[in-house]
């Protein structure tokens, strides 16, 4: 059995990231299942208001009743057990790991079990999945703007973890894999699926530890044109500044760095090019009719 657990704010599309999984992790051959850390929380929700188990009844009959409930009658669960509701989940995995074990007895193929969860919200559910072969992945809204930003219940508990990994706030390296929901659908797509073999742990690095290369890194933290462009303001800052520069020289400069912007912003440079070389080669070109010239590129 395999674990993705993923994280982010409300509404940033993590049950659409999980969607896009499961359909992959279908035609890879796994048995995808879902299993959410709140639906024990769900159902008690639910029961309490004459649904049965029926939560998601209840959550279509009154949307704003429901997300009232979960907070409060979560919150008050955990003030009484932080874990009471993370050792719920953890009951229900290990009846998965039973079920995979017997599931495909006396067929030609047998299927692991991926089990994909939406809605990690809680640092203790990020433990728990250490108990379990599995993955985290943050999913971050970067500079798109999601809706209700500005509503109460975005200041529940329940929002705490991932305002404070959007904002860079959370203290370590909590999260596996970050990834940028700020773009279209099919950008999204086209995200999964470059990493869906590392996702699903159809990969050797599953079993080892992950390359921790800086073409590497970029590539697990989706590291945003945004962020590089900001980063190569003090070393384009540093080369204009030098007092032996002469006019033209510095106006090359400012024309090489300006080109390596369009360069990312055009998408013809993608962030992991950048850990090849490739920025340094474009300014390299841009002085290439000048022996007396170079840009030394900072640790």
């Amino acid at each position: 059995m395999y674990v993705i657990v993923l994280g982010g704010m409300a509404r940033v599309g993590k049950t659409e990231v999980a969607d896009m999984l499961e359909n992959i992790a279908l035609e890879s051959g796994f048995f995808p299942k879902r299993v959410s850390f709140a639906q024990p929380l769900k159902e008690a929700v639910a029961a309490e208001h004459g649904y049965g188990k029926n939560w998601r009844k209840f959550k279509s009959d009154k949307p704003e009743l429901y997300r009232e409930q979960c907070q409060t009658i979560g919150a008050a669960r955990r003030a009484e057990d932080p874990d009471y509701w993370v050792n719920l989940w953890v009951e229900r995995l290990n009846k998965e790991q039973g079920i995979e074990l017997r599931r495909d007895d006396g067929k030609e193929n047998w299927r692991e079990t991926l089990v994909i969860v939406d809605d990690c919200r809680y640092e203790n559910e990020l433990k728990a999945l250490n108990l379990f072969d599995g993955l985290s992945v943050f999913v971050a809204a970067g500079e798109r703007r999601l809706d209700d930003i500005d509503a109460d219940w975005r200041t529940h508990e329940s929002e705490r973890l991932a305002m404070l990994s959007e904002t860079g706030g959370a203290e370590g390296e909590l999260w596996d894999w970050w990834l940028y929901n700020d773009g279209t659908p099919e950008q999204l797509k086209a995200k999964i699926e470059e990493r869906a073999k590392y996702f699903l742990g159809n990969h050797p690095s599953r079993f080892a530890d992950p390359c921790d290369c800086e073409a590497c890194e970029a590539f697990r933290c989706d590291i945003q044109p945004s962020e590089l462009m900001d980063a190569l303001k003090p070393l384009e800052e540093k080369s204009l500044s030098d007092p032996t520069l002469t006019d033209e020289q510095r106006q090359r400069v400012a024309e090489a760095f300006a080109k390596l912007r369009d360069k990312l912003e055009s998408g013809e440079l993608s962030p992991v090019d950048f850990f090849s070389g490739a920025w340094i080669d474009i300014l390299g070109e841009a002085m290439d009719d000048d022996e007396d010239f170079d840009i030394e590129e900072d640790e």
